[in-house]
């Protein structure tokens, strides 16, 4: 396995999370008179007044007026108990078909600059679909519809594999947009690389292999690709197998494999094209790692960041269950973490020996035949309200949208959400500039999400 530099860099103490969150306005009390008649009558204003006046939360979907008994799980237990309904469950959604299909999509990613799309596909092309303004008649409203452009660029040069998820994995931008990311599972190894871009396409003269990591089985490669908020490029590593078996590598912290990593591809330092944030947990710590973030994952199967509070939601694709982890940007969003594979799959039995820094999933399900979930984002736009704060996510399968709500008292709500079933599975999410979601199924359409 390449040996990725170890090299500290500057710390550019770039953190944007903002924890700005409303206060619940309480209501009024009123003073009541002792005449009967009239202390009933202001009971009753002030019952009104109190439930006009609460508002949610910043960043929370509102609730339904009407409450239903629901099975709720915490972060440590399932309990059953009677809870006022999300509205993010309640309001009736659509996915509006965007464009003609493009082949194979396995990750859409925005632009600075742009309101444009760029659809990567696995055998390497990535088509930019321009959003072009029209008016929609039947809703009385503006809309930006993607057309499909001319390819914006062939990442992979090397035939991938047969496996699904083989050939190109994911791709991002810098956040000046003048970079690409690239991640490419092929021949037995994760290889990541950055491409410089010109106006309308990427310079296909200017790759440069940032690193390479050898696997022993490609499924279990990851390589997805995110840049924070702090403006370091994040890469999801897979434990690599090999098949069938149970890795020791996430838990070893001098290996990359089973791991979230944090690199800053923007300095490079002594002829390496990438440094290490100073920030990073295991910098300081003999014979680690330093370009870990987090360690104990087996497959990290699409993450994101929040873009109003911060926090990181990874999905991981385990053995014999999946899970959806939640990590506030309040307790560092994942920094120095593990969130448990090979030791824990799920949640941990009582009395399981836990690894250090365990951060225990939000959510888990079981694992059906091949089928993956697929991570998304919460909800930020401003066409839905009642999604706000939402995490969307589905799987490779059902064609159902998820949606998983938080509620101010640790209570976690997953249901579909009031939308129609996709004919099959999803293959990707993404967020545009606004904070509006979309969705690519595996047969290559794109859909918006949008109120019925």
């Amino acid at each position: 396995m390449a040996a990725v530099p170890t090299r500290n860099a500057h710390d550019p103490s770039l953190d944007p999370r903002s924890n700005d969150r409303r206060k619940i306005r309480r209501p009024v009390r009123y003073e009541v008179v002792k005449h009967a008649a009239i202390r009933s009558a202001l009971v009753l204003l002030v019952a009104v007044v109190a439930a006009c006046s609460i508002e949610p939360e910043r960043g929370e979907a509102p609730r339904a007026a009407t409450e239903t008994t629901k099975t709720t799980a915490s972060r440590s237990e399932t309990t059953s108990t009677t809870v006022s309904r999300p509205a993010s469950f309640e309001v009736a959604l659509r996915l509006r078909e965007l464009s003609p299909r493009v082949a194979e999509p396995v990750a859409i990613a925005t632009r600075a600059g742009t309101e444009d799309f760029f659809v990567a596909s696995r055998t390497g092309r990535v088509t930019r679909l321009t959003r072009r303004v029209r008016y929609d008649r039947q809703n009385r409203k503006l809309v930006a519809d993607p057309i499909q452009g001319p390819t914006f660029g062939t990442l992979t040069r090397r035939p991938t594999t047969e496996d699904a998820l083989g050939g190109l994995v994911s791709i991002a931008f810098s956040f000046d947009g003048r970079k690409l990311y690239s991640s490419e599972v092929a021949e037995g190894s994760l290889v990541v690389r950055v491409h410089e871009v010109e106006e309308d396409r990427v310079d296909s003269r200017s790759e440069t292999r940032l690193f390479e990591l050898e696997v022993e089985d490609v499924s279990r490669a990851g390589g997805w690709l995110t840049i924070g908020r702090d403006g370091f490029l994040y890469v999801g590593v897979g434990d690599g197998g090999p098949s069938g078996e149970r890795s020791g590598a996430p838990s070893d912290e001098s290996s990359l494999l089973g791991s979230l990593l944090r690199i800053d591809p923007e300095v490079p330092v002594e002829g390496t094209p990438f440094s290490i944030p100073a920030s990073n947990p295991w910098v300081r710590k003999g014979g680690a790692a330093p370009a870990l973030w987090l360690k104990g994952v087996r497959l990290p199967w699409r993450f994101s960041f929040d873009r109003e509070r911060g926090d990181l939601w990874l999905v991981d694709v385990g053995d014999r269950v999946q899970e959806i982890n939640h990590l506030p940007a309040d307790d560092g969003a994942g920094r120095g973490g593990n969130l448990g594979w090979p030791r824990v799959e799920g949640r941990a039995p009582e009395g399981t020996e836990l690894p250090v820094g365990y951060r225990e999933p939000i959510h888990v399900l079981e694992t059906q035949g091949g089928c993956r979930i697929v991570g998304g984002f919460p909800y930020r736009g401003r066409a839905i309200p009642e999604l706000v704060g939402t995490y969307v996510f589905s799987d490779t399968c059902s064609g159902v949208l998820r949606g998983l709500y938080v509620s101010g008292g640790d209570e976690v709500t997953v249901e579909p959400l009031n939308v129609g079933t996709l004919t099959g599975g999803i293959a990707t999410f993404a967020e545009d500039r606004s904070g509006e979601l979309f969705v690519a199924t595996v047969d290559g359409r794109i859909f918006a999400l949008e109120r019925a």
